[in-house]
Parts: C-alpha cells; structure tokens; sequence
C-alpha cells in the first residue's frame, strides 16, 4: 500500500494534526460501508481505489467531515441532467410549449440560483445541503420519466442505468452535503 502527503491521525485527530508517515494498524473493514462503532474512523486508500488515507463521514460522531472527491459522481450527474434538459420539455412540449419553457427554467434555473455553501464556488441562494439533494432527485426523476415517455426503449433504459448509477456514486457527497459540520475542500 502506497501513502502519499500526510496521513490522518488514526487516533482521532485532524488530518493537520498528523505527521507526514505517521500511521497506525487497524483493521480491515469494508470500504463506504456500515461500520460497527469500533470501526476506525478512516479509509485505508487501497482498499477503495486511491493512494491516501482519508477521514471517514462521521457527522454523527461531531467530527467535521471533508467533501469528498466526486469527480466520477460529478460527470454522471451533469450526463443526467443534459438528459432531463432535453427529454423533459420535449415531453412536455405535446402538452403546452409554456410546459416545455417552465421545466427548462425550473431543472436549470433552480440548481444555478439555490445552493449549498461548499459545494458550489459562487452560491447565489445559499440551502441546506438536503435542498441541493432534492434538486438533484428533480433532475434524476425528470431524466427517467421523460426518457420513458418520448425515446426508445433502448434509450430510456440506457437512462435508467445512468440514473441509478448516479445515485450509486452520489452517496459520499449526499452524505456530506447533510452532515452537520462540513468542511469545504
């Protein structure tokens, strides 16, 4: 296993407070899993695919809990959402075109005005981080459902599986979004 940079304190520290090369044996548990309460309070990098030792979410516990790197989640969220931009008014537009206007304005201009402070660099409307889930749901939900109604089988299935992938990959970051003390990258 490789370490790089400074490692968190094992003992329940702060990841300022260790010492570059400073670790602790633990036990072997499974990565983004439920853990017992005697579970330490970090993740090993080689067992979840990265190189480092990061502070498990432990809102819970009272510990601050860093954003977590959503690079993969962030890039299936956004395909989803370019899907609910174009199938929900399209849906929506063999119905009434103001139908068709609204849901654009509604699933681009809800998330670009309400936000949580962290997650975003310019917050506009500042929410708590359940709000900035809900909306994501919104997009989720409309990408579904109107891929069902107006494309192919075959594409409104390829858009369940993006969905329900994303909704896979969006849990370390739904989970720091409603954590009670977060702390920004």
């Amino acid at each position: 296993m490789r370490i790089i940079g400074v490692v968190a304190k094992l003992s329940g520290g702060k990841a300022e407070d260790a010492k570059p090369g400073e670790v602790e044996a633990a036990p072997a548990f499974p990565p983004h899993g439920i853990r017992s309460t005697g579970a330490p309070p970090f993740s090993l990098g080689a067992a979840d695919g990265c190189d480092i030792i990061r502070p498990r979410l432990m809102a819970s516990e009272g510990a601050v809990v860093e954003r977590p790197d959503d690079r993969t989640a962030s890039v299936l969220r956004f395909a989803t959402e370019l899907v609910a931009w174009v199938a929900t008014p399209w849906a929506l537009s063999r119905y009434s075109w103001l139908l068709a206007v609204l849901s654009v304005v509604v699933l681009i201009g809800l998330p670009a005005l309400f936000s949580t402070p962290g997650d975003k660099a310019h917050v506009i409307i500042p929410v708590p981080g359940w709000g900035t889930i809900l909306l994501v749901l919104l997009q989720l939900v409309a990408a579904v459902i109107s891929a069902w109604l107006v494309w192919p089988t075959w594409a409104a299935v390829l858009v369940s599986v993006l969905a329900a992938v994303t909704l896979v990959t969006e849990r370390l970051r739904w989970r720091w979004l409603i954590a009670a003390e977060r702390r920004p990258e």
